[in-house]
């Protein structure tokens, strides 16, 4: 078996990985949903679709803000948990 602290840090880039692929495609959905939200208030002036707008603008910011987060911290993760084996082919070439 791998040594206990490779394991669990690859076992945490598996972690952050997963985390991480649930962002970008929430990321898009909720701009759709905020352009869709924004374009109705403008239209109809409607004090609802404002407040909507505003509540989703919340949650995008704070998605945007995690996948950001997740993805510096995978990118991190895979040049130290990866780099032997990154290294062995970047030599075998």
């Amino acid at each position: 078996m791998l040594d206990s602290a490779l394991f669990l840090t690859r076992l945490d880039f598996a972690w952050i990985t997963t985390m991480h692929i649930l962002y970008p495609p929430l990321t898009i959905g909720l701009s759709l949903l905020l352009f869709f939200s924004e374009w109705r208030w403008l239209r109809t002036d409607d004090e609802h679709w404002y407040r909507l707008t505003r509540f989703f603008e919340k949650l995008f910011i704070l998605n945007f803000g995690a996948g950001v987060a997740t993805g510096v911290t995978m990118e991190m993760a895979f040049g130290c948990v990866f780099r032997p084996i990154v290294t062995a082919d970047s030599e075998a070439s």
